[in-house]
């Protein structure tokens, strides 16, 4: 066998393993758009189709660029890497909960930033949840969270965290819903008619923690329940517009706070149970307390 042939077999053979490498490593960018199809390399001249097959295609801490306005799912999209998935500028990716399941689910501790997304429920063939978080973290920025039978934002399990800003989240069983070690960050939130509104369950021997800032409530609720744990919600520069106020619930030797600076509660805030509490920072406009007092702090 003749040497120039041996070579031109060794460079063959590198650049297969080079191109199989590259594969499986993923590209850094991969893209979508309505248009696409799922058979195509989720290059942004020939872009797949739906987010299944681009998470597929993008490495790991990689990203997902959506070109256009549609829906980009027909499934849960379940997530278990580090990755950004974006609307360019002007566009609104959707994303649904279908056939009593949720929409987006992440795990294998993730992280996911998402960006421009209405996340909502199939009308048809309902889901659940819209973004559930069993280990990891989410990122959400400029994104409607809306129509969710269950939980538009689901966040539970030790350690799992998620950070929403300039979010809308309305018209679903629960807004917000953290437990069993979540903790949650919203600012700049606006969250309207669901069941529940916020909620922080407190499981035993766990926490959930919720902080909200700039945000507004409206027609609903926010509820602390320490059922044998922790649950603890504050409020910063928060407007609510109510039947229902604040409700701090312990019950098996559990804690419920709340704690507030600079807002305002048009409903009554209800105490109940040893471990119930409501702190406020003497800044703050409450409507009534029932069940118990609020203990006032001097801002320092």
């Amino acid at each position: 066998m003749s040497p120039r042939f041996l070579r031109v077999a060794a460079l063959f053979a590198f650049t297969v393993a080079a191109s199989t490498a590259a594969q499986a490593q993923g590209m850094f960018r991969a893209y979508l758009a309505s248009y696409g199809n799922d058979a195509n390399p989720c290059t942004v001249t020939a872009p797949c189709r739906l987010l299944p097959a681009a998470l597929n295609a993008v490495a790991n801490r990689g990203q997902i660029w959506i070109l256009d306005s549609a829906n980009f799912n027909q499934g849960t999209v379940n997530i278990t890497k580090f990755v950004s998935i974006q609307a360019v500028p002007g566009q609104i990716a959707s994303i649904v909960a279908v056939n009593g399941a949720p929409a987006i689910l992440i795990s294998n501790f993730a992280e996911v930033v998402l960006r421009n997304m209405a996340i909502s429920n199939n009308a048809v063939n309902p889901g659940t949840d819209g973004v559930e978080v069993s280990t990891g973290s989410v990122i959400i920025e400029n994104s409607v969270l809306s129509d969710l039978p269950g939980k538009a934002l689901n966040v539970h399990e030790n350690f799992t965290r998620a950070r929403l800003t300039d979010t809308a989240i309305r018209n679903s069983g629960y807004g917000i819903y953290a437990t069993s070690g979540a903790t949650v960050h919203a600012a700049r939130v606006q969250i309207a008619n669901n069941a529940h509104s916020v909620y922080a369950y407190g499981k035993s021997g766990s926490y959930a923690y919720i902080y909200l800032t700039d945000s507004s409530v409206a027609d609903t609720g926010l509820e602390a329940v320490g059922d044998g744990g922790t649950a603890f919600i504050q409020l910063t520069r928060v407007i609510t517009v109510m039947t229902a106020g604040l409700a701090a619930t312990a019950t098996n030797a559990g804690n419920a706070q709340f704690q507030l600076d600079a807002s305002s509660i048009n409903g009554i805030a209800t105490i109940s149970g040893a471990g119930a509490s409501i702190f406020s920072m003497g800044n703050n406009w409450i409507g009534g307390v029932s069940g118990g007092t609020i203990s006032h702090y001097a801002l320092q």
